[in-house]
């Protein structure tokens, strides 16, 4: 099934007869245009193919709808480019955008859906500007700066660790005891084997 079948499918879905989609090539040919200026919509939203390699970056640098804005993505990754795509995609003051992509889009030096509910909350900690441990963070633009505009999220929201920690020793105790456990089973199934004839 193509992408641009899976996305008609997943607007009727969800109810929405009045859309118009059309398959090609976005990054190379953007079919919705005029002239030299991409169409503008109120809500743009997509899931572009993670980290696509190929995905068009030899016409990118003299690209005519100016969406090489923000640099030249790297070639062997177009995400950044669907990125580009969509904000020049956006009308100029009503206009939104959501878009998926991987966590090492963030991070990556010159790619799930998400359940509405989470997607709500997630929205409300952005709206309410909330530092959630081990999950969210609003971060100071210095502190990225310093950081050399680098969003690998950990160095900016470190995971809660909750399982607990042992020591060695207890870790080798446990592996004996699961090891003996084991072993004790393979006598218990070799002596059932050989009860049923099945085993010499």
């Amino acid at each position: 099934m193509t992408t641009s079948a899976i996305a008609r499918m997943n607007l009727f879905l969800h109810g929405v007869e009045d859309f118009d989609v059309v398959r090609g090539d976005t990054l190379r040919q953007p079919a919705f245009h005029t002239g030299d200026s991409l169409a503008a919509f109120d809500c743009v939203i997509a899931n572009p193919p993670f980290s696509l390699e190929k995905w068009g970056d030899d016409v990118w640098s003299s690209d005519p709808y100016g969406r090489n804005f923000a640099g030249l993505p790297p070639a062997k990754s177009g995400d950044y480019a669907w990125v580009q795509h969509m904000i020049l995609s956006m009308a100029p003051k009503s206009g939104r955008m959501a878009v998926v992509l991987p966590h090492g889009a963030l991070f990556r030096m010159g790619a799930e859906e998400l359940l509405p509910e989470h997607v709500d909350r997630i929205y409300q900690w952005y709206a309410g500007h909330k530092d959630v441990v081990g999950v969210a963070r609003l971060v100071p633009l210095d502190e990225i700066r310093q950081n050399d505009w680098n969003l690998n999220i950990p160095r900016y929201v470190e995971p809660v660790v909750e399982a607990e920690t042992i020591s060695v020793a207890d870790a080798v105790t446990n592996l004996k005891t699961s090891l003996d456990a084991a072993y004790a089973v393979e006598d218990r199934l070799t002596q059932l084997l050989r009860e049923s004839g099945l085993c010499e």
